[in-house]
Formats: structure tokens, sequence, C-alpha cells
């Protein structure tokens, strides 16, 4: 008898530890990643309901106190990976993964969402959720606020309430702005453009949805910059006009902030735009998006390149995977004058993707600038199939390798280049026709060591006067 009371106690004891060490173990995470929701539908339509609400957890997941969690570009690697998810997670050193299903039958969805240790693979916390697709916008909170009971976050009563809101109870507004980021994470001139339509209809469908006025003002953003047939002005006017609803709407949500910063830095209004950058970081530092474009849109042409590295080193450590994040970081090391490491950054990016055209035209621009013409050709020639050749390997070649009318190259560039083979008047031209059109290829190029040579030039201040930047 005696022993089977140890034995009991033994076992009391064992299951006792087990249960404190599961709490101590969730205590301990302080960082994860999202892996991409499978879309277990037979319908390939759904696609957008099961990373839509992926992109959703990130978001309202990142609000969480001390928890750092991975950007969607990273994540979205890793889409349809079959590769075990405790090696991913260790893969971006992060402390826990949550990966989850997606199904629906009729309007019936059904979500079963599990959160990993990446340590030893074991299972901190899973639960099951069904909806009538009515109620879907519910799902995204219900999951966050789980989380973070199990992880044992601190929250005030308000927090707790605010946590994981989806911004809108219209099932038909969540489903439109969910498609719209999809087609505006795709970069593509029909993707951007179709993201406007579906946004404009988000917001048709509840007027009140701050988040669809953020997309529509991401979307106007970087319209002219994928083709997308509308004037910088106008674009720009709608930009300014969502971010301003977006903000009207809802002061406190970060990607509004960010949104309207980004308005502000590309109509070159910086004493405006850098507040808004920072409010957007304080009130979710794992806004990856923000810290970038806070890097590269605001700090570099601004000239504070330290400062700029400092924040895409923490929007990498956020987004490590974002073949773009990674690409703006070499062009800013070679603002740096860190060339070496400029071209060792690109050759990472090209290794992951040999055909990412901003890998292979931005590392064309870094030979350029330190003469390395034959190598800067050969990457220009890869985004740029339909130019006629040969040109001759030096600066003359570039020039007309630049000029050729398939050639992507913007005016910026087009000036860079000028400058490098010594040709002021030229280089000023098109920086002048940059200026002119609006080109959102400027304040990437700005700051370009191949300038340099143009800062003695009264033309040079009174470009920089009129760009509101220091000479």
């Amino acid at each position: 008898m005696a022993g089977a009371v140890v034995g009991l106690l033994a076992l009391a004891g064992i299951a006792g530890w087990s249960f404190l060490r599961g709490r101590e173990e969730a205590r301990q995470v302080t960082s994860l990643a999202v892996l991409p929701f499978v879309n277990a539908t037979s319908d390939p339509n759904n696609e957008y309901l099961s990373d839509g609400l992926t992109e959703s957890l990130i978001g309202t997941l990142s609000e969480l106190p001390n928890i750092k969690v991975m950007a969607r570009s990273t994540v979205f690697r890793f889409k349809g990976n079959q590769q075990d998810p405790q090696q991913i997670g260790k893969s971006l050193d992060v402390g826990a993964v949550l990966m989850g299903r997606v199904t629906q039958h009729l309007d019936v969805v059904a979500v079963q969402a599990d959160l990993v240790n990446t340590r030893d693979g074991t299972e901190l916390w899973g639960s099951h959720y069904e909806r009538k697709m009515a109620d879907v916008t519910q799902v995204q909170g219900d999951i966050t606020r789980d989380i973070s009971r199990k992880l044992q976050v601190h929250l005030s009563g308000a927090e707790r309430q605010k946590l994981g809101n989806a911004g809108t109870t219209n099932p038909k507004a969540y489903k439109l702005y969910l498609e719209g980021r999809q087609e505006w994470y795709g970069r593509s001139n029909a993707g951007i453009k179709k993201s406007i339509e579906l946004f404009q209809q988000a917001v048709a469908a509840d007027p009140n949805y701050a988040l669809a006025y953020t997309g529509l003002a991401d979307s106007y953003c970087v319209a002219t910059g994928y083709g997308v047939i509308v004037q910088p002005k106008q674009a720009f006017a709608l930009a300014d006009t969502a971010s301003r609803k977006a903000l009207e709407l809802d002061d406190s949500l970060s990607e509004a902030h960010a949104a309207r910063a980004s308005v502000l830095s590309s109509t070159y209004k910086w004493s405006e735009a850098e507040p808004e950058y920072r409010r957007a970081i304080e009130l979710n530092p794992n806004n990856a998006d923000a810290h970038y474009f806070y890097a590269f849109t605001f700090l570099m042409p601004l000239n504070r390149i330290d400062q700029s590295l400092e924040e895409f080193r923490v929007a990498l450590s956020l987004d490590p995977l974002s073949p773009i994040v990674n690409t703006n970081y070499g062009l800013t090391l070679m603002v740096a004058h860190r060339y070496p490491e400029a071209i060792a950054q690109l050759q990472k990016v090209l290794e992951r993707d040999p055909s990412f055209p901003p890998g292979n035209f931005y590392v064309s621009q870094i030979y350029a600038t330190v003469g390395r013409y034959p190598e800067a050709i050969s990457a220009m020639q890869k985004i740029s199939p339909g130019v006629k050749g040969p040109w001759s390997p030096d600066a003359q070649g570039f020039i007309k390798l630049v000029l050729d009318p398939a050639s992507p190259a913007a005016p910026a560039t087009i000036a860079a280049a000028y400058a490098l083979a010594g040709d002021r008047n030229k280089a000023f031209a098109y920086l002048e026709k940059s200026y002119d059109e609006q080109d959102a290829e400027l304040m990437a190029c700005i700051r370009y060591p191949a300038f340099e040579s143009l800062q003695s030039d009264p033309r040079w201040a009174n470009l920089m006067d009129r760009l509101g930047l220091p000479h």
C-alpha cells in the first residue's frame, strides 16, 4: 500500500513537473513565426483566405509586447514547404512556430491552429475553431488572444479587447481586403492595378474600415513604379487622401501611420514624414515594413546613412529573407562606400533567386560605380533580354545599354551613368527629367556615389533645395 501511494505521488510529481515545464517553456517564448496556413479546401480560389488569415495573424501577434514576430515576406518563402516546422523555426531563429489549416464547407470555415516549440518540436498549444463565413473576422482575434494567454503576456482589459481586432465586422470588406493585400504583395503591374480595385471595393463595403484605406494608400504609393497607368501627382494625391482617412478612422493603427509616412516622404515633406515613421514603429516595433521604408525612403535620402543601416538591420531581423529589403540594404552599403560588402550582399540575394530583377539591376549599379563595367553590363543583360548589343565594356557601353528603349533604366539611373562617365550636362539633364516626372527611382539614386562629382556644381545645390534635402 505504501508503495502504491509512493508510486501515485511520483506520477503526480511527474505530471506536475511536466505541466510546470510546459508553462515555463511557453513563458520563455520571445519570438515566433506564423507559417503560411494551408488551404485544405478543394478550391484554389480560397487561397486568399488561408494566406490572408496568415497575414492577419502576423499583424495582430506582432502587437504582443516583447514578442518578436517574423514578417510576411520571410515566412511566405516557406509556403507549400513540407519541411519539418521545427527545422524551419530553427532556421529563422525563433522560439516557436504557429501553423494551421483552413477548410470550408458551404458557409462554415474551420481553422486548426498549433503552436510548436522549435527547441524540441513539442506542441505548446493547439485549438480548433469553426465559424460561419459571416463571422470569419473573429477567428484571428480568437487565436491571438488564446496564444497571448498561453504565452502569459500581461495585457490590460482594453488591450485584450483590441488585440486581434480585424478592423471590420463586415465579411465582404474583410474578404476584399485580404484579396487586395495578396495582389499588392505580388508586386506586378496587373497585381497593383487589381489591388487598387479590391481596396476600393472594400472601402465601399465598409467606409469605416481603416486597414482598407491603408491598403489603398500603399497601392497608390507604388503604382507608378510598377507601370500602372496613373500620373505620379494624381497617384500621390489619392494616396494622401486615403492615408489621411485611415488615420482619421484609427489613429492607433501602426499601418496607417506607416502609410501616411510613405506618402509624405514620396512628396518630399521630410519634417512631417519622420514623426509618422516613428509613431508607426512605436505602436508596433515588429512592423518590418515601417523600419524598412524609414531606412530606405527617409533616412538614406537625407544622408543619415548610419541610422539608415541600423534601421535596415532591425528590418532584416524581422524579415531576414525579404529579397527587396536585402537588395536595398546592399544598395545603402554602396552609398556608404562599403563596396565589397555591398557586392557580397547583392550576391547573397541572387544566390537565393538568380532572376530577381531588382537584385540584378542594383548589383549592376554597384559594379558600374567601382568601374567593373563588364560585370555591370552582364547583370543588366539578365533583366534586359530585349536590348541589342554588343556594348563596349566601359562607361560608354554602359550608357548605351541603359539608354536602350528595352532597358528598365529610369531617368535618375541614366543620370548616374552619365555622371560616372564625366558628362555633367547630360547627368543634370536627366536629373531634371527625373524631378519633373516625379520619377520614383530618384530617391533611391540621389545618394549614389556617382553623383559626388556633381556636388561642386551650383545646379546640384539648386536641385537639392527643391527636393528639401541637405546638400
